[in-house]
């Protein structure tokens, strides 16, 4: 199975974390293990953590902040996550499109 979601790179999103609403990973049935590789557009993988946060949201923090500078995010880009979903919609991957919007100098 494979479901899209979208978001836009704010500044604290750039230095700490990703929250997707735990809302989409229910409608879409999508479980994560608590590390999951994001891979970009090049293919390359980097390990991310997650958690589960009572706020309502299903988090990438540990990790996502160097892939986002590894691949040369900034705020008002806009990443397109992909879960490639295995048996069961165990998700141990995420492909990530970046569309860039914001201003690079």
């Amino acid at each position: 199975m494979v479901t899209a979601y979208s978001r836009e790179i704010s500044l604290s999103t750039l230095f700490q974390l990703l929250r997707i609403p735990n809302k989409f990973m229910r409608e879409h049935n999508i479980e994560v293990p608590k590390e999951i590789k994001l891979r970009n557009e090049s293919g390359k993988l980097w390990p991310v953590q997650t958690s589960i946060w009572d706020s309502g949201y299903t988090v990438l923090n540990k990790g996502f902040s160097e892939f986002c500078r590894a691949n040369k995010l900034v705020p008002k880009d806009q990443c397109v996550l992909t879960f490639i979903c295995s048996k069961g919609n165990l998700c141990k991957v995420i492909q990530v499109q970046a569309v860039r919007r914001g201003p690079r100098t």
